[in-house]
């Protein structure tokens, strides 16, 4: 009996989508789903580009266009800020600097643009003899009809606290999200944009400092998080290779603490150089969650825990992570077209 009332309300609700008014429509198709899957755009990143890409980290609002420019060698592209102050790699990764032999570099003006012949597009960094090149591809997904909230992310890929007050409000006609990869051309040390310090001069220290004090890892505050710690095991003096311990720590202190309990797991070391820098980098062992040892779940496999050596001007090594030639960061929030952006922030009261 209660199968035939179902499928009765099926069929009804199947008619009333058939003849009803948009509104009518919609209503329904929040019951039973969207009608129209998000379909994949065939655009390159280059089509992308040169139109503007908008980016929406909670209320904030930044917005990018490469557009030609002449100049007395001829046409070259740029990256051009329309909007806001956020940067475009920013809105992917927690990278505020790149560390190179001639100093810091921020991922915001890029020295050039050139368009590859996949179709993606190659940023260019700092100084001439140091550069920092960076490769992006943009996927294109037609979301018109889909539900805002759905395509509001952190970087991190969570849910936007924002994403409640637009409500079951729907992107038009015309909305295009973007997801991107970011590829790191050259292995790069990067650091965060919130830097810290280790008070190290030399990469030998960094094992002597921390052999008995552990340092403190950071971790993603959730509800199965763990506080660890890492102490380094003896080496030789000129090693370029070594283990660590991790060690459980106390979360009610200032300084890193340990809570006396025995070591979770052991990971690997290794002295790392680039064309542009060096670091001590650590090998997590797989028998710790990435989110307690400062990686988030998408990072792990990618990116690196490194002490990284001072750039030009610096004094200390500094946390960060360790890009290997070609890695790859596959962004965990979207990009949007004018239309979808213009839509969500009105949807968002900005």
């Amino acid at each position: 009996m209660k199968l035939k009332v179902l499928t009765c309300q099926a069929g009804i609700a199947a008619a009333m989508l058939a003849v009803a008014p948009a509104s009518h429509a919609d209503f329904l198709s929040d019951i039973f789903g969207s009608p129209k899957e998000p379909a994949v755009l065939p655009l390159t990143t280059s089509q992308i580009l040169q139109k503007e890409v908008y980016s929406i980290d909670g209320r904030k609002v930044s917005a990018w266009e490469v557009v030609q420019v002449a100049t007395k060698r001829g046409t070259r592209y740029n990256l051009v800020q329309k909007e806001g102050t956020g940067t475009l790699f920013g809105s992917q990764l927690d990278a505020g600097n790149v560390v190179t032999k001639n100093g810091k570099v921020a991922l915001d003006k890029a020295a050039g643009v050139t368009f590859l012949k996949n179709g993606d597009a190659q940023f260019t960094f700092g100084h001439p003899k140091t550069p920092v090149v960076i490769d992006l591809n943009l996927r294109a997904i037609d979301v018109s009809g889909q539900k805002i909230a759905d395509y509001l992310k952190t970087r991190d890929g969570k849910t936007s606290n924002d994403s409640e007050k637009v409500g079951n409000a729907k992107f038009p006609e015309g909305s295009i999200a973007y997801q991107a990869v970011t590829k790191f051309v050259n292995g790069e040390m990067v650091l965060p944009v919130n830097e810290s310090f280790t008070n190290a001069k030399a990469s030998r220290e960094i094992i002597e400092n921390f052999r008995t004090v552990p340092y403190c890892l950071n971790y993603e505050s959730r509800m199965d998080s763990h506080a660890y710690g890492i102490v380094f095991d003896p080496t030789a003096p000129k090693a370029t290779t070594g283990t660590y311990k991790i060690l459980p720590v106390r979360r009610d202190t200032i300084f890193c603490k340990p809570t006396g309990e025995p070591a979770v797991a052991s990971g690997n070391w290794n002295a790392v150089t680039t064309k542009n820098s060096s670091a001590v980098v650590l090998t997590l062992p797989s028998n710790v969650d990435p989110r307690d040892c400062g990686l988030k779940i998408h990072e792990n496999g990618v990116a690196k825990i490194a002490f990284i050596a001072p750039a030009k001007g610096d004094h200390v090594f500094r946390p960060g992570r360790y890009y290997a030639k070609g890695a790859a960061v596959q962004g965990q929030n979207y990009l949007f077209n004018n239309v979808a952006a213009d839509a969500a922030t009105k949807a968002l009261g900005l």
